[in-house]
Order: structure tokens, then sequence, then C-alpha cells
């Protein structure tokens, strides 16, 4: 098979030297350090103008006065509750069914050592402890790709993607880019125990870690020689799994199915219906299967139908942008990236775009959240910001400064999806 120069990518010319990950691990811990703190600094700045002057409080706050409950619980927003009521209480709903357990396991798991009372405190520092992982996995396979350089511009570029806040928050999006991110990292190294683990942790995590399966077939395949166009001329079923063993072929490439099937099966036990984390979606939460040029057609209407300046109409615009812009970024690396990233992108944009709200506003409510996980995007990013100094100055100043707005309004008590 002669290789393109999207198989060229494949390639990755950039190693991390023996000893070389302990300055990509402590820049990606300072980044997330820094942002921890700016957090810690907006939490508290945003309860003390809520609490005071204001005759309109949300719920939550305490009006004149402030303590650590009150700043906790301005995060606890939302999907929030819905974490914490699981972890605490199982799932006693069917509307519950389109959370995936992982995240409220490890809340329960916390909650069980140090007490119910304090499971909110429980699931931000998972979040928080997760969203660390995530950055380390990211530098890392910057590192891998393109050499330790790359490294801190692709986690400024995370850091100051205008969602990122939700890393911080009682959410499992931090989870989430943590495990598809060492799924990725451990492919391409070609760890395929840890990458297993690392799968089928991921599928545990949210429903659209399936995304993940493509890119590992491609990456399994590539590395054990499945696509060479000379072995598909003398093909024999057998060799396939027989390059390194069926076995570590059926447990890199099974590990998210049977992720997903852990769950299926208590879902079937709990409620008598296997998939009802599919039907759930549509049922309770407003999200129904639609092409995607449906759902496109539809937001760009209801951008053009909304007042422009008003509440949806930033939300679309946001969500709507920021679809299109991973979207352009992705076909513009097309064959300048690893097969697997492209199949990874491409799933991460179906998915993002496969079941819209539209009894809202914004039909791709939560989009800009699912982009979080859009690794490649955040590794190329790392790029340009390394090569144009300018670049990086605009990305990551406005980035940081949208995000600080966006996440005022959050601790408000404000939707922001």
């Amino acid at each position: 098979m002669r290789p393109g120069l999207a198989l060229e990518a494949d390639r990755p010319g950039h190693r991390t030297p023996v000893g070389g990950w302990r300055p990509i691990v402590l820049q990606a811990a300072g980044m997330w350090l820094a942002t921890r703190v700016a957090f810690a600094v907006l939490t508290y700045v945003t309860v003390i103008f809520n609490g005071f002057g204001n005759t309109r409080v949300p719920p939550g706050f305490v009006v004149g006065r402030w303590d650590l409950g009150t700043l906790l619980g301005s995060w606890g927003r939302w999907d929030a509750g819905i974490f914490v009521d699981i972890s605490q209480n199982g799932y006693h709903s069917r509307p519950h069914a389109a959370f995936f357990p992982l995240y409220p396991m490890l809340i329960r798991l916390a909650t069980t050592v140090a007490g119910q009372r304090y499971a909110l405190l429980a699931a931000l520092l998972i979040s928080n402890l997760a969203a660390l992982a995530g950055f380390i996995g990211l530098a890392l396979l910057a590192a891998h790709e393109d050499g330790p350089g790359a490294a801190p511009g692709a986690v400024r570029a995370l850091a100051a993607y205008p969602l990122a806040f939700f890393l911080a928050a009682p959410y499992s999006d931090a989870l989430l880019l943590a495990t598809a991110t060492f799924t990725l990292l451990w492919a391409r190294q070609g760890a395929w125990k840890r990458t297993a683990v690392a799968a089928f942790l991921a599928a545990l995590t949210r429903s659209s870690a399936l995304i993940l399966v493509l890119p590992l077939v491609w990456e399994y395949g590539r590395q054990h020689g499945w696509w060479e166009r000379e072995r598909w001329r003398t093909f024999r079923p057998r060799r396939l799994l027989n390059i390194r063993g069926g076995a570590e072929a059926i447990m890199v490439l099974g590990a998210l199915p049977l992720g997903l099937a852990v769950y299926v099966a208590y879902l079937w036990r709990q409620f008598g219906e296997p998939l009802l984390f599919l039907r759930a979606h549509a049922l309770y939460w407003n999200r129904h299967l639609e092409p995607v040029w449906v759902t496109l057609r539809h937001a760009l209407g209801m951008l053009v139908r909304t007042p422009l300046g008003t509440y949806w109409s930033v939300l679309i615009a946001l969500d709507l942008g920021a679809l299109l812009a991973f979207g352009v970024l992705t076909v513009v690396v097309l064959r300048r990236q690893p097969v697997s990233f492209t199949l990874y992108m491409a799933g991460l944009l179906f998915l993002s775009t496969a079941a819209p709200t539209l009894l809202l506003p914004d039909p791709l409510s939560s989009v800009g959240r699912e982009l979080l996980v859009a690794i490649p995007v955040f590794l190329l990013l790392g790029r340009w910001l390394r090569r144009w100094p300018a670049l990086d100055l605009l990305i990551v100043a406005g980035g940081f400064m949208l995000q600080a707005a966006l996440t005022t309004y959050f601790l408000s008590g404000g939707w922001v999806e």
C-alpha cells in the first residue's frame, strides 16, 4: 500500500525522550493549577457580587455573607445535581439512564469515605483531578506527535477554550477528556494493555466515547500491517489476528464495546430495557436523531430568525461557530494528521449534530461542551500558537475573556451548555 500524506502523518517523527516527560507534565500541571486558582477567585467574586446589593438573588446564594458551602454550591448547577443524586440514590429514575455511571460511581466511592454531606465537594475534586489528567495527557500526546515544544501551546489552547470551565464543574466532561486523551496517546504509542483500560473507562463515562472505536481499529490495524496492500494480496483470515495474537486484538478492539455492554446489562437488570440510555435522550431530554444537514439547516434558520444580540442568538452563534470552526480545521489538516485523528474528529462532529434539541431555540445546545474533547484540534492549535505568537495572544486572551464571562453567568445560576 503506497502511503499518501495522511499515512505519512501516521508515523510521528517525535518521541518524548527518556526522562523528558517530567518537564512536560510539570508545564501541564502548572497551567492546570493557574486555571484552578483563577476559577477560585472568579467564584468568590461572583458570589460576593450576587450576594450584596442584588435584590434578585439566585437560589443557593446567601445574602449579606458567604461561606465555603455557598462558594461550592455555586458550582452545583443543572447536570451536577443529577450526578450527585445518582451517586447517592442510584439509578432510581428512568431519565437518569442518559448519564453514564463511572463519574457518579467515583463520587459514591469518595463519599463512602468522606460522608454523603460532602458529595458536591467530592464531585468537584474528581472533576478537577480528571482535568489535571486530561491536561497532562494532552501535553504528552502533543509531545509524542510534534515534539516537547508543542505541549505548552496545546494545553493553552484547551485551557482557553471558552467552555473549558466545564472541566472544573461537577460534570463528566473532564473524566471523558482524560480517558479519551490517554486512549489516543497509548494507542499511538502501541501500549495496548493501557489503551484497553483507558477505552473501557471512557465507555463507562459517556456514550460519545464510541467515537474512539474507528480510531482504535485503524491504529491497531496500521501498527500490525492490516492495511498494507501486499498483505491483502496473500490474505488469510487467520493472519489478521495472528500477527500479534488474537487475544490482544480482542482486548483492544473489544474494550469499548465491553464497557458499553456492562452499562447495557445494568439497565436491563434495573429497568428491563437495555437500550434505555438511547431512548432516555429522546423521551426525557428532547434529543432526537436527525440527519446532519437537517440539524445545520435548522440551526442556521434559528440564527437568522432570532433577534440579533439576544440571549439565544448569542448561544446559537457560539455553538454553530464552534462546530463550523472545528469542522473547517479538521478538513484543513485532513492529509497532514494521522488517519486515526481524522476518524476521531469525524465521529465527534457527527455525534455533536446527530441528536439536536429541536424544541429549544438553540438546536445545537451542548455542542460546545461536546467539542471539549476535540483533542486533534487542540493539537493543531498548539502547533499554530507555537509558530505565530500574535495568534497565541489573540486566541488565548480572547478565549479566557469569553470563558470568564460564561463562567460568571453559570455560577450565577444561568443556563450555559
